[in-house]
């Protein structure tokens, strides 16, 4: 686990130095909560964070990311961006669900929610496969927008394999097998997470025609989204 511990303080040390770099201050209109600055003064930019595959909006490390974003810039607000109302239901969203109406929810949730909605911009934070679906987010509806999006680990280009399931993990193992069978049925593309982002070198075909995520956001298909490209641009 020494490798593992060593991962964890060389991700905070970066994550660190990016947060010094990139949050930047500016004033924000006049709203009644507190945590919000008035007019006279400034606060950081919010930070929003997508977890990974497998884990959960309540999880330990990801405090730990919103306790260093604080320490770092006094006064940012952090938000874990979550798809269960419970850590259980947001975890089983890391696996199944249909990721277009997953990346619609949170851009409704992050567009309304009380804060968000007021602030000039933020900033996006995204481990493993949340780097790629805030990515989207960036391209399909970005409001409020997005300042500086950071992504550790993320698999922007899809991925050619499954990743094996640990043997108690049984809401991973009991799709698994269905999964590698059925990659491209309309089934598997709009229920089960990983099989969205799946790209097969060795069958480009069936990735282009039946791909309901990724092949979409990376803009491979014929027909191109120019908004897609306008909305990357605008990244700081």
């Amino acid at each position: 686990m020494a490798w593992m511990l060593k991962l964890i303080v060389s991700t905070l040390a970066f994550i660190r130095l990016t947060l010094a770099a990139t949050i930047t201050q500016k004033p924000l209109a006049a709203v009644q909560d507190e945590r919000l600055a008035s007019p006279t003064s400034s606060t950081p930019l919010p930070l929003v964070v997508w977890h990974g595959l497998g884990d959960n909006y309540k999880a330990d490390g990801l405090r730990s990311i919103g306790s260093l974003a604080n320490s770092t810039n006094p006064g940012t607000y952090t938000y874990f961006i979550r798809l269960g109302d419970t850590p259980s239901a947001d975890r089983t969203a890391t696996f199944l669900g249909n990721l277009t109406e997953q990346v619609q929810k949170v851009c409704h949730d992050l567009s309304t929610h009380p804060i968000l909605s007021r602030a000039p911009a933020i900033n996006a934070l995204g481990f493993s496969q949340g780097g790629q679906f805030l990515r989207a987010y960036v391209q399909r509806c970005n409001i409020p927008p997005v300042h500086t999006l950071v992504t550790f680990g993320s698999q922007h280009n899809g991925i050619s394999e499954f990743q094996n399931c640990a043997d108690d993990d049984w809401v991973c193992r009991s799709w698994d097998g269905y999964l590698k069978r059925n990659t491209w049925s309309n089934f598997v593309q709009s229920r089960l997470v990983p099989a969205q982002y799946y790209r097969n070198p060795e069958d480009l075909d069936g990735y282009l025609e039946s791909s309901n995520f990724l092949a979409d956001i990376n803009n491979e298909r014929d027909v191109k989204n120019a908004n897609y490209k306008s909305n990357m641009k605008k990244l700081a």
